[in-house]
């Protein structure tokens, strides 16, 4: 399989892999947001409910962080020669998009995960909120949000600067971000942006690919070119 056909592959599953997994997060959580202790409690106790839940989403969140490398490898490749500046800038944050997706991984799935299971729940409990606490924490899964949030903004107007997707897709992917940066944690609000970020981006999955159609037949050539018996020189 060519680099461009798997980095195609990866721009249109990515988000829909995210939103999967958000959706099974939100649902395993029920609704609880862990800025307390009373509210910690309910978060693990609600984890527990629905442990096979929590747990297909943490797997899934893994394949997305899997994902992101070839959907930003591509999106870069595509948009650098014209708009290279852009281009940086997102690929940038779409290595803080990967780096950050692991660090939310170990940061809240597996320590949830963990923590929720232990018999002492006040040790489990005060134990979470202390690493809540935690300003290395915190810096630590700041690019997941950063890069979750703008590096699909900022790659898409790279795409657009470079003339590889038109205005409305950009719209679409901007309409995703502002969804999801104004109501993050609503279930709706997962699934508007992984539609409009797959509408956005999937013209620049389809430019991606018209490249692969276009370079087999220059390699069919050359094949030719290279097979043809050479004639004898004349006598």
């Amino acid at each position: 399989m060519k680099a461009r056909t798997l980095g195609a592959i990866a721009v249109l599953l990515t988000p829909v892999v995210i939103t999967v997994a958000d959706l099974l997060r939100l649902g395993a959580e029920g609704g609880v947001l862990a800025d307390g202790s009373a509210s910690t409690t309910q978060l693990f106790t609600a984890v527990n409910a629905h442990r096979g839940a929590w747990e297909a989403g943490a797997w899934l969140f893994y394949l997305a962080a899997l994902l992101t490398i070839p959907m930003v490898l591509l999106l870069w490749r595509l948009a650098v020669d014209r708009a290279p500046v852009l281009a940086w800038t997102g690929g940038v944050l779409g290595a803080g998009m990967v780096t950050g997706q692991i660090a939310h991984l170990m940061g809240y799935f597996v320590t949830v995960g963990a923590l929720s299971g232990m018999p002492d729940t006040e040790a489990a409990v005060s134990a979470q909120q202390s690493l809540d606490a935690s300003s290395l924490g915190f810096a630590v899964f700041a690019p997941f949000l950063l890069g979750v949030l703008l590096a699909p903004a900022v790659l898409a107007l790279a795409l657009w600067r470079a003339r590889v997707i038109p205005g409305w897709a950009l719209g679409s992917v901007l309409l995703g971000t502002v969804v999801f940066a104004a109501f993050s944690g609503q279930p709706w609000a997962s699934v508007v942006w992984g539609v409009a970020l797959v509408a956005g981006l999937l013209p620049a999955a389809r430019s991606a690919l018209r490249s692969v159609d276009t370079d087999a037949p220059r390699v069919a050539d050359r094949s030719a070119t290279s097979a043809a018996p050479v004639a004898p020189p004349a006598r």
